[in-house]
């Protein structure tokens, strides 16, 4: 019987897939929650040595991206002058 994967890196793969998916129509939401339980699950599988590592790294990633894009897309209108404040 193989140990059980780290129920937050579960969480943050799946909020981060949600979040991915729907992006910057839920206000990033999933994604925020999903960023919280993953480096909790991080900090939790490297004290502990529970599996889930992969689960959480995969889930921060898909959690961090739609919102660097979205930063980064702002960053470049406000460079080329379509936003201004």
């Amino acid at each position: 019987m193989h140990p059980q994967t780290n129920s937050n890196a579960k969480a943050a793969y799946y909020l981060g897939l949600i979040g991915l998916i729907v992006g910057w129509c839920s206000l990033f939401i999933p994604n925020l929650i999903a960023i919280g339980f993953g480096h909790s699950a991080l900090r939790t599988i490297r004290r502990t040595g529970e599996p889930g590592y992969s689960e959480a790294r995969k889930g921060l990633t898909m959690a961090y991206l739609p919102m660097a894009l979205v930063a980064l897309g702002l960053t470049l209108a406000v460079i080329n002058g379509e936003i201004t404040f």
